[in-house]
């Protein structure tokens, strides 16, 4: 902790990790990086949204996690990845273009003698 009573952030895999909660501002001060990492924009930094587990569920998504050698982070990337293709919703820009590009019998121009 430093003398003004804010934490030091860290550097992990690049990204900034602090524990203090984000200022009303929206920014963070630069930090330098630790031995070779890179620091991440503030403006890139994954958003982030506080989901919750029953138990179970969360016991079995840490075995899983454990199992695999994944993250509990990634485990939720590949899910909500998984969600969207269900619901047939575009994750990135890209897949949105070339979503809305496609052609779909309500975006094809009928001739005006058909019905």
């Amino acid at each position: 902790m430093r003398r003004d009573g804010c934490a030091t952030p860290l550097v992990l895999d690049g990204l900034m990790v602090s524990s203090r909660k984000p200022s009303l501002r929206g920014t963070q001060a630069p930090v330098s990086p630790k031995a070779g990492a890179s620091v991440m924009p503030v403006s890139m930094a994954p958003r982030r949204k506080l989901i919750g587990f029953d138990d179970e569920t969360l016991q079995a998504v840490e075995l899983l996690s454990r199992d695999t050698g994944k993250t509990v982070q990634q485990l939720a990337d590949e899910a909500f990845t998984d969600l969207l293709a269900k619901h047939h919703r575009p994750r990135t820009l890209k897949d949105a273009l070339k979503q809305s590009s496609q052609r779909t019998p309500a975006n094809e121009n009928r001739k005006r003698g058909d019905s």
